[in-house]
């Protein structure tokens, strides 16, 4: 950062303007409810992979029977989350998300009484219902509630739940049904999913729901160039997991292998944890794409190495590896496609994408079953081999296509671009930096993991190019049915107002707006509290809606990602 002898004006440091930063990070009280939502619906999907054996010799019946309550499971939510979508898109997002576990849970409670195997899919299609659409809502949420530079490291760390639902709950299921029984054990995931209802009430912000689209319009989305490509690279990855996990009870129950199966679900949950919060800080270091292309490639070879794998150390760790690499492809298909979105059609490609994983582990787990039964447990390794390097071939054949331009990407500084310093306004800039171009091709297994086990899950971010967003006086007035471009502008905003989430603007122009958001809520929280004043200068960073799209107005308002709060 420079500014130049001819552009330094003289001042004292008693007239000096102050500018201090409050940003709106993505709260670890707030997260942590979200995490747990996620964990409780990644236990009900996957805990038939622990249960397997022993629900088969329960209610007498073969191993790729009990299998397919997997393809079920995986099956009702990729149909159904649309069509739920579209029948809920006028819920506030946490009311959703409580009710979506709260039917999750009895899911769980009916297939822990089914006394025969249909009572038991009956209950399964009632589980996959509630989860249907949890993981989406609780990404919305947290990505709505996080500013633009750090929201795929926020939807990494909710979608973690997942994970931790795969490291600790299919594990732990998979130990009370050794020792109880698997109704026991079903009874406990239901158990945790009301514990996650409870959660995500007490820490869970309230959000709007969002503009209510038709299931016409959310198929639309996925036709648009570049989308269908992402989705399906994104679908057969899945459904190379899915070949392999629903059944990895019986690959590693084999006379060849050592430990317990409770043992290789958990180095495949401990993998898929560091794959997932790994995976975001690698996407946004080097991009989706590459993360992608990577990881589907690093699940192949370690798919390919499970068979000569058998001793007890390297029997989990191989599992683990391929667990980190399956998963890593999760928060990189979402930035991919939330980078692709069409304005306002980022929420409808998510869903999209929790459609796509859903389906790749459904037909996955019926192709599993007929590997299973025609060729042996050793070829489902193989199978899903092949099917990782489809996906990482035509993963390479996508073209990355940007709808909407990038954002501002940087860290707060002492000094913005802008800055107001006794009525003068000085231009402060920054040198640019050379972008370090992403890799195109192939990352080397070694690269990948060595890079996914070094991020871990703190909060440094990786060297990001520096950008200063210049501060507007006015806002230009897109058309009525067109979202205008982000934009920070100086005003000053009243925190308290009449309707929840909704509190006034006014420019430093006189132009005034219905200021909503995500950082709305946060700093009326901040004013409840006494942390600072009902009334403050700003500048934000935003854009308009649509005309109507708001709730707070029928006409045109402001929606809020990020706000500096100046003190004079």
């Amino acid at each position: 950062m420079y500014v130049t002898r001819a552009e330094m004006p003289r001042w004292t440091p008693q007239e000096v303007t102050a500018v201090v930063t409050v940003s709106t990070p993505p709260r670890t009280r707030r997260l942590w409810g979200l995490a747990l939502a996620t964990c409780a619906v990644g236990t009900s999907g996957h805990a038939v992979a622990g249960l397997l054996p022993i629900m088969a010799a329960e209610l007498h019946t073969g191993a790729m029977l009990i299998g397919q309550l997997a393809t079920i499971f995986a099956l009702v939510c990729a149909v159904s989350a649309p069509l739920l979508a579209v029948a809920t898109g006028r819920w506030e997002r946490r009311r959703l998300l409580v009710v979506c576990l709260q039917v999750t849970a009895i899911g769980n409670a009916v297939a822990a009484v089914a006394p025969t195997y249909l009572a038991l899919v009956a209950g399964r299609v009632v589980t996959a219902l509630g989860a249907a659409m949890t993981t989406a809502v609780a990404v919305g949420i947290a990505a709505a509630a996080t500013p633009p530079r750090r929201r795929a490291r926020a939807m990494a760390a909710v979608l973690c739940g997942l994970t931790v639902g795969l490291l600790v709950g299919v594990p732990g299921a998979a130990a009370i049904a050794y020792w109880a029984g698997y109704r026991l054990a079903l009874w406990a995931v239901a158990a945790v999913c009301v514990g996650a209802a409870v959660a995500v009430i007490l820490t869970a912000p309230t959000l709007p729901a969002p503009p209510p689209v038709s299931l016409r319009a959310r198929i639309g989305v996925a036709a648009r160039p570049g989308v269908l490509g992402v989705l399906g690279g994104g679908l057969l990855a899945w459904v190379s997991s899915g070949v392999v996990y629903p059944y990895l009870a019986v690959v590693v129950g084999g006379p060849d292998w050592s430990g317990p199966t409770s043992l290789y679900l958990a180095a495949y949950g401990a993998g898929a944890a560091v794959g997932t919060l790994g995976g975001g800080r690698l996407v946004d270091w080097i991009g989706p794409r590459p993360t992608l292309y990577a990881a589907t490639l690093t699940a192949a070879g370690a798919l390919l190495a499970v068979p000569a794998a058998a001793g007890p150390i390297s029997g989990p760790a191989v599992v683990a590896v391929w667990g980190a690499a399956a998963w890593a492809t999760t928060p990189a298909l979402n930035a991919w496609l939330d980078r692709i979105a069409p304005a306002g059609g980022a929420a409808l490609l998510l869903a999209l994408a929790g459609s796509a994983i859903y389906l790749g582990m459904g037909l996955g787990s019926l192709l599993g079953g007929v590997v299973l039964v025609r060729s042996g447990p050793g070829a489902l390794t193989t199978v899903a081999a092949v099917l990782a390097v489809a996906a990482a071939a035509l993963i390479d054949r996508s073209k990355p296509r940007r709808s909407r331009p990038r954002k501002a990407r940087g860290r707060a500084s002492d000094h913005r671009e802008g800055q107001q310093i006794t009525g003068m306004s000085v231009t402060l800039r920054r040198p640019q930096r050379a972008r370090r171009s992403a890799p195109r091709r192939l990352i080397g297994v070694g690269s990948l993991l060595a890079m996914t086990l070094s991020a871990g899950c703190g909060d440094n971010p990786p060297p990001d190019p520096l950008s200063s967003p210049t501060v507007e006086t006015s806002v230009a007035m897109p058309p009525p049915d067109q979202r205008g471009p982000q934009v920070t502008v100086a005003g000053t905003v009243t925190w308290t107002g009449s309707r929840p989430g909704c509190v006034h603007l006014e420019t430093a122009s006189g132009q005034n707006f219905q200021l909503t958001g995500a950082a709305v809520t946060d700093n009326r929280q901040r004013v409840a509290a006494g942390r600072q004043p009902n009334v403050q200068r700003v500048t934000i960073t935003g854009y308009v809606p649509e005309a109507g799209a708001s709730v707070c107005s029928s006409g045109r308002a402001f929606v809020a990602e990020e706000v500096t709060t100046m003190v004079g």
